[in-house]
Parts: structure tokens; C-alpha cells; sequence
């Protein structure tokens, strides 16, 4: 067997899932895990909310001299919720707009907690860090957290305007100067960015570069059998990103679903939730969220 043939088998019978779900085909699949857990589709722009932040994305009202920032803020804003409920309200009363001008916190915080006094505010479907030992809950803290990056806007502008290459790594790398954009939330970001502010000239590097966090390092040596794959060295990543490659070669050569859309973006992603699948499959683990069907 092909050491990858198990992850293309994943992806391929998750990929069977949403395109029956789309015709409302209610027997989806005969996997039992499948049946039971919830796993995010093979590609990401296939899922709700970035389908929703896609759609409802306000730049193009702003002023040229707006568009790059408020694109930015819009999308940092947008992820670090990453829930339909609160996009939707905060776009119904154009408080991402008024922040996005004002940089007033306190109203935000004001309009979203009478809104919904308790939360749920921000999504479940990964971990959100914020700051430690504030007394702030979560949505305190994730308002800090955007208001952050707002106090920098122009800096921020400065760097990418002039920076020759603007590339997934390059963006990454600089999000993360903002406090609790890790790599993690900074690449989910730099991911919407490519499909959105760079969706016409898309950055050099999306066939060549991805961010490989805890779980697609996992698949990686659910596949490979290396303990190296797990390790978070600078030698470990470059040896997942040169496996990740030689997956995406495969992937675009026809071996996967979808072949001539796939970037180093559906690689880690699926790799990531390959290994919740294998997890399931030898009983070391469940994932957090069970299937609504």
C-alpha cells in the first residue's frame, strides 16, 4: 500500500459527504465515524462561515485608501469570531465598519454583550487564546486582542505595501507579532487573504508552503511512521513542509478529489483532520464536536 493511499481515502469519502449533503441526501455515508463526528470539509472554503465571511465582506465600500486596511481588519475581526450568530449581528449594526474607524472598543463590547450577555460569542470549532490573567472573558479579551491589531493599522500597511513579496510564510510571520496571533489563527487569516485581498494574484508560495500545526504533523506520522514529523524544530517543520509537497504532487498529479484545485492549504488542513479520523479509528481519542445530520 502507498503510505498515503489512507489520507486520499479520507479525503475522498469526506468529500462524498458534501456533495451529497448539497442534493439533501440524508443517507450520507456508511462509515461509523463519519456518522458520528463532525469533520470539516476537504476544502476550506467549502465550510459556512468562510463562506459567510466571503460573502458578506464590506471593503469595497470604503475608499481606495480604506480598502487595504479595512480588508485586513475585516478579515482578522471576521476569524477571530469565526461564529455565523456574531458575524451576523456585528454586520447587521456595521460595528466592524464603526471599530474599523473609531477604534471604539468599549462600544463594541457594550453592543455585542447586550446583545448576547453570556455567549456564546466566538466559535467551538478551535481553541482561542487570549490574555491571561486580566480577569477579561472571552469576548473581553478577544476585543483587546482585534483592538491590538487595529492600534497598528498603519504600521502594519507600511510593512505590506512595502514588503516586494507578500507571500502565505511572509504574512504569517508578521501577523504573529500581534499579541495571541500565534501561527496557528495568524495562517487561518493569511488563508482568507488569499482568497479574498489576493484571490486575483494569489502569493507565490501556496503550492510550496503551509503552516503545519499540532494535527497535521500528527497525520504526517500516522502516515510516515517519524517521530520527526511531531517535532516542532525548525528541522521538524521543513521536513513536513517537504512532505507536504511531495502530497500536494500527488494530489494535483489526480490521485485526489478535486485535483487541479488543490494547494499546500488542503494538505495540512486534511492531514490535520485525518488524524482526528485515525484517532477515532484506534481508539486514542474522540473529536470535540459530534455530526448534526
Amino acid at each position: 500500500m502507498n503510505a498515503t493511499e489512507p489520507f486520499f481515502a479520507y479525503a475522498a469519502e469526506r468529500e462524498k459527504i458534501r456533495e451529497i449533503r448539497e442534493t439533501r441526501d440524508i443517507d450520507l455515508t456508511d462509515d461509523p465515524i463519519f456518522q458520528t463526528y463532525r469533520f470539516t470539509n476537504v476544502f476550506r472554503e467549502d465550510d459556512k462561515v468562510t463562506k459567510y465571511i466571503r460573502k458578506n465582506d464590506p471593503h469595497d465600500n470604503f475608499s481606495n485608501d480604506y480598502n487595504f486596511k479595512h480588508q485586513i481588519f475585516y478579515t482578522v475581526m471576521s476569524r477571530w469570531f469565526n461564529r455565523i450568530e456574531t458575524l451576523q449581528f456585528i454586520n447587521k449594526h456595521e460595528i466592524i465598519d464603526n471599530f474599523f474607524l473609531t477604534g471604539d472598543r468599549n462600544e463594541v463590547l457594550r453592543k455585542i454583550r447586550h446583545w448576547r450577555p453570556t455567549g456564546p460569542w466566538v466559535t467551538g470549532a478551535y481553541i482561542i487564546h487570549t490574555p491571561n490573567g486580566m480577569n477579561w472573558d472571552k469576548l473581553e479579551g478577544v476585543v483587546q486582542d482585534i483592538y491590538e491589531v487595529w492600534a497598528d493599522l498603519d504600521n502594519l500597511n507600511d510593512r505590506w505595501k512595502s514588503e516586494p513579496d507578500v507571500t502565505m510564510e511572509w504574512m504569517v510571520k508578521d501577523l504573529c507579532r500581534y499579541r495571541d496571533l500565534g501561527p496557528f489563527m495568524s495562517y487561518e487569516i493569511a488563508c482568507d487573504l488569499r482568497w479574498s485581498m489576493f484571490k486575483d494574484c494569489p502569493p507565490s508560495d501556496i503550492m510550496t508552503w503551509a503552516n503545519p500545526g499540532p494535527g497535521a504533523r500528527r497525520g504526517l506520522w500516522r502516515l510516515f511512521d517519524n517521530e520527526e514529523f511531531k517535532k516542532s524544530s525548525k528541522a521538524g517543520t521543513r521536513l513536513c513542509v517537504e512532505a507536504m509537497r511531495l502530497i500536494l504532487q500527488e494530489w494535483r498529479g489526480g490521485v485526489g478529489v478535486r485535483s487541479d484545485e488543490a494547494e499546500m492549504r488542503e494538505v495540512e488542513h486534511t492531514l490535520c483532520e485525518f488524524d482526528k479520523y485515525e484517532r477515532v479509528r484506534l481508539g486514542e481519542g474522540r473529536p470535540r464536536e459530534k455530526f448534526k445530520g
